[in-house]
Formats: C-alpha cells, structure tokens, sequence
C-alpha cells in the first residue's frame, strides 16, 4: 500500500501539476507541462511568493484598484512602494451615480500607461476581482497587453490573480491575460484549488507561467 505520507516534490506535487498541465494546455492553448507549474500552500502562498521572487525593497508594484487587501500587507511585509490606477465608471453609463454591475466599471489605460514607470517591477491583476467582481473582457485584456508589451521598460512581470476563474455569472465569459499573443512570456497566472472546489481549507494554489519565470519562484518556494 502506497502512503502519501512524505514531503512532495519541492516546487510541485507532481501528480497534482500532472493533471492541472492537462487541463491549462487546453484552456491557455499553449504546451504547459508540470514545470511550468508550481504547486502551493493556497493562492495566498503563490501570490506572495511570487511578488517576494521578483521584486526587492523599495521597488514599485502596480495594483489596479479596488483590489484584496493581501496585496497591500504581502507588499507591505515586503517594503514595496505600492502603485495604484483605480476602476473608473463608465462614461456611457445613464445613471452613473447608481451603477448595480461591477462590469460597468473599467481600466482607463491611458491612466495605466502613466503610472507605469523604470522602476515599476510587476503588475498586479485580478480578474474576475476581488471585492468588485469585475470581470476583464478580452478586448481589455488586449488593450492592456498592449501598454504593457509596448512600454520601454520590459522588465515588467504581471501577476494575473485568477482564482475566481470559474465563478463567472450573467454570461460574462473569463479570459486568461496569458492567452493574449506574446503575454504568456511575462505572466504569472494563480489560481486555487479551494475556490474552485468551494473548500478553501483545503489550501491547495498553483501558479502557472514560463519557465523562465517559474523556477525561481520554485527555488524561493
């Protein structure tokens, strides 16, 4: 008799990463194999364990706004300089002072742009969002990608919370930022096994990207 007793391999469950590269290699279209993966106590492990990987004191994170607020303490604990670009209202909107749809709100990316400077070492996304429920359309993950892509400073990482990825409602359809052409390559994608099983005590997260990115937050981990 087996007994799954013992430390997993450090970096991923193997088993585990075996079966979530089956299932992202479908939905990223793109060939992601267990080292593209790296397993975790919860998202909330992932998430800080990869702003920790690539971003030193004093460094610049930008969040988009509303945002959880374990992004403000892991980056705190970290003595990251925090960047913000708050969701604005719909300009279209006929009643903007009464708005009941978290989509009617959107990244002005202009506003992006601006706030996105030398020292600006990683993105922080989150869609569907926390608390808000906003869920970002293909068309504007494009058009962030393209401030991104199109920025001089290419050092960039984008961390895409996505551990709401299942809990999409009101024919809303949940895109991966990772999919946009030439985005796979500068994004870490987080997920939760808690969540999309509703037994967040499980602790179960995995972060997915390139491995160029992967591996040092495996050695961190």
């Amino acid at each position: 008799k087996v007994l799954n007793n013992q430390y997993s391999k450090p970096g991923e469950e193997i088993e585990l990463a075996q079966t979530l590269s089956i299932k992202y290699s479908k939905q990223m279209n793109s060939a992601i194999s267990p080292s593209n993966i790296c397993t975790s106590c919860g998202a909330q492990e992932a998430l800080f364990t990869t702003i920790a990987t690539f971003c030193d004191p004093g460094d610049e994170v930008l969040m988009v706004t509303p945002a959880f607020d374990s992004y403000f303490k892991s980056a705190s604990v970290l003595d990251l300089n925090v960047k913000t670009v708050s969701l604005d209202k719909m300009e279209n909107n006929p009643n903007p002072d009464n708005i009941t749809k978290a989509n009617d709100y959107y990244l002005d990316v202009h506003k992006l742009e601006k706030a996105i400077n030398n020292n600006t070492k990683l993105i922080l996304l989150n869609t569907p969002s926390s608390p808000l429920g906003k869920v970002f359309s293909k068309k504007e993950l494009e058009d962030i990608s393209n401030v991104i892509l199109n920025h001089e400073n290419q050092n960039i990482v984008v961390l895409s919370d996505e551990v709401y990825e299942h809990m999409v409602y009101d024919d809303e359809e949940h895109f991966h930022i990772a999919n946009v052409p030439n985005m796979f390559d500068k994004t870490v994608s987080i997920f939760s096994v808690g969540k999309t099983f509703s037994c967040t005590g499980w602790r179960i997260g995995y972060s997915i990207g390139p491995t160029h990115l992967i591996n040092p937050i495996k050695a961190l981990h």
